[in-house]
């Protein structure tokens, strides 16, 4: 009976840690991805946006001008990558 209790404790865990993950990516989803430049580390949110280079709020990355650059180091859009918030793991 041991081996059964252990067994179905295990599944419920799995079935928990699926959700969590899906639950996270929608979220991601719905809020936008963050992007960090890979030469000063600069991070771009799109719930902030880049005010400073008249980006609005809630602007996307994929939206952003052809000709955006990094506000700290000029970079463009080609040196930056989008960022996993909390390195999920991959679904088993």
């Amino acid at each position: 009976m041991s081996h059964e209790c252990f067994s179905s404790c295990n599944n419920r865990v799995d079935k928990i840690k699926k959700s969590d993950y899906y639950i996270k990516k929608s979220l991601r989803e719905a809020i936008g991805m963050i992007y960090v430049c890979v030469l000063c580390g600069y991070e771009y949110d799109p719930k902030y946006g880049d005010p400073d280079s008249g980006i609005a709020e809630g602007t996307e990355f994929d939206e952003l001008p052809a000709d955006w650059v990094c506000p700290l180091c000029g970079a463009s859009k080609e040196d930056f990558e989008p960022v996993d918030s909390d390195e999920d793991e991959e679904e088993s």
